[in-house]
């Protein structure tokens, strides 16, 4: 899984250099880059989520959260420990609506993630998670809103909601 991720953001970091050569009119390259928070409603509520916007962009986003880690024993039964929650993502950005300032992209990511609020059936507490959504800016405010499942515990995939106010520069 570590390996998967490393190659997700070698390949974001790969896009961020690609971009960064386009040749844009002077306005456009002034509010060419965001940073905005990126919380989750169920499990993860406090992050971020940093890039770029362009014909073809690209973040890279964190969210965190307190819970707790379930693990099964034979002899006790359930154990319940507090834990850290967390979520890791990268992913591409494409425009969809351009027009005097107000802007419409879409975004689609993949991560690694640990928010399971459940006993897993194969003993993994860390899955992979996938994410799309839209991003709403209007000259320097940026808002999003996504979509998030996690899966990899041998159930059905968990399912969050993601929001988030930013700013471009």
């Amino acid at each position: 899984m570590k390996k998967v991720f490393s190659v997700l953001v070698f390949a974001l970091v790969s896009f961020l250099a690609i971009g960064q050569e386009s040749s844009d009119g002077p306005s456009e390259k002034r509010l060419k880059y965001f940073l905005s928070t990126n919380s989750g409603i169920s499990s993860t509520p406090v992050g971020f989520r940093i890039g770029f916007l362009d014909r073809m962009g690209g973040y890279i986003g964190a969210r965190f959260g307190k819970g707790y880690k379930y693990e099964e024993d034979v002899r006790n039964g359930l154990t319940v420990t507090k834990a850290t929650l967390f979520a890791a993502n990268a992913g591409l950005i494409f425009p969809i609506n351009v027009k005097h300032g107000f802007k419409v992209h879409t975004f689609f990511g993949l991560g690694y993630g640990k928010w399971f609020d459940r006993p897993s059936q194969n003993g993994q507490t860390v899955g992979v998670e996938v994410e799309g959504g839209l991003m709403f800016s209007y000259r320097r405010f940026l808002l999003t809103t996504s979509g998030n499942l996690l899966t990899g515990d041998g159930k059905p995939a968990k399912k969050d909601i993601t929001v988030g106010v930013g700013f471009r520069f």
